[in-house]
């Protein structure tokens, strides 16, 4: 966190937005092109509106606490039991290693052209994600200093090229992208919006940052959430309506291609300018994430495998949270938006949806628990937010199962849904 003279709020609302922002975006366009401008908007704002609410759910059991900061497995087990807190652990490890796969993919792959542009010939690929981890896990393995210092200057750099790649996507605005939409397939993007806004885990750090102070947890929600919200929307909507559905530069085979966005965006535009602030975007969305996703796995392992007071090594745990995306990675190299899929559409809707309206179910009616602050809606609020979550859990599994086959459009596609 880059330490300006500013009010403890806005400096909590930055976390909360900071944890949204990043590597997410990066297939988002994609999607919201196959489904269309209009439904995308749509569920963004719904999805928003959960996770928002489900993250207040989660400041108003850590406000049960005041003085204290209890992170989720704490409230899983003081709550649901220690059935509760294990269902909570390996379903945190499921999304940390799901994120690593995706960004692990599609990171080493960068790299790999790197190298070969540095060497002036072809290297093995597998050499791509190789040098990335290694580079990510020296950071991690040198502590969150290391990683905070890198992270600082990386959201920098995002954000700067976030507004100047704006920028010069409008320039390539049309309106035919505007026009396609697919509502059968738009249900297919609910589980990478949740990604995009799961922030839920920084809630135990936002309040030791404000000090405890109940009042400012809440605000720094409400308002970090709207900062992500508005951004997300911009972003959508100037890369879907710059980029075409159809062709070799187009949405259908950027999807069918494992593709993020900035990747379709450098190859129509003639402006060398757009190359390197598309690369450069993606860079630095995929580091910053990897980053923190890899240090939180790390500190999440060294006090959850820790037994009798002893604990593993530093630099095995850095293997065990890396080798394995390693590995993952490797058996397709278009991996990316199956691994987000898993990770927003079973780990995070468990994680950062179910299980906050559980966890308040159980703390408010059965245990009595009471802090100083609490969501609107009762009841009935709680049970819409356990069903939806089930709703879009039933989903996934179905897909995964196979019981039925979003609508995806095949590569050879050149059809356009009104």
């Amino acid at each position: 966190m880059l330490k300006w003279q500013i009010s403890p709020t806005i400096g909590g609302a930055l976390l909360v937005a900071g944890s949204c922002i990043g590597a997410g975006m990066l297939g988002l366009p994609i999607l919201a092109g196959l489904v269309g401008l209009g439904p995308s908007l749509i569920w963004l704002v719904i999805v928003w509106a959960y996770m928002l609410a489900t993250a207040l759910l989660l400041a108003e059991a850590n406000l049960w606490f005041p003085n204290k900061s209890i992170n989720l497995l704490t409230l899983s087990e003081l709550t649901l039991g220690k059935t509760g807190k294990l269902f909570a652990w390996l379903t945190f490890i499921f999304l940390f290693y799901s994120l690593l796969v995706a960004y692990t993919v599609k990171a080493g792959q960068f790299v790999h052209l790197g190298l070969i542009e540095l060497f002036h010939q072809d290297v093995p690929a597998i050499l791509g994600p190789v040098t990335l981890l290694s580079i990510c896990g020296g950071f991690v393995y040198f502590g969150a200093n290391w990683v905070d210092n890198f992270n600082r200057v990386g959201m920098l750099g995002l954000i700067a090229t976030y507004f100047y790649l704006i920028t010069l996507a409008s320039q390539h605005a049309t309106t035919v992208g505007l026009v396609h939409q697919d509502w059968n397939l738009s249900l297919y993007l609910i589980p990478f919006l949740i990604i995009s806004f799961g922030f839920h885990d920084m809630l135990p750090s936002i309040k030791t940052y404000l000090n405890h102070d109940c009042a400012a947890l809440i605000r720094a929600v409400k308002l970090g959430g709207i900062f992500p919200l508005v951004m997300y929307a911009i972003w959508l909507a100037v890369m879907v309506s710059a980029l075409p559905l159809l062709g070799d530069n187009g949405i259908i085979h950027g999807f069918h291609h494992g593709e993020i966005a900035t990747e379709p965006l450098s190859r129509l535009s003639l402006n060398p300018r757009v190359v390197i602030f598309a690369q450069g975007f993606a860079f630095f969305a995929i580091i910053t994430s990897i980053l923190g996703q890899g240090l939180s796995l790390v500190d999440f392992l060294d006090d959850g495998l820790e037994y009798k007071g002893k604990s593993f090594s530093r630099g095995f745990l850095c293997m065990l949270v890396f080798f394995p995306p390693l590995i993952f990675s490797q058996l397709d190299p278009n991996l990316f938006f199956k691994a987000l899929e898993y990770a927003g559409g079973i780990a995070a809707i468990l994680l950062f949806g179910i299980m906050p309206a559980l966890i308040v179910w159980r703390g408010r009616y059965q245990l009595g628990l009471h802090g100083l602050y609490q969501l609107f809606g009762g009841r009935p609020l709680l049970i819409i937010i356990i069903l939806s979550g089930l709703l879009v859990l039933g989903l996934e599994i179905g897909t995964i199962l196979k019981w039925w086959q979003w609508p995806i459009p095949p590569l050879t596609s050149t059809h356009i849904a009104q």
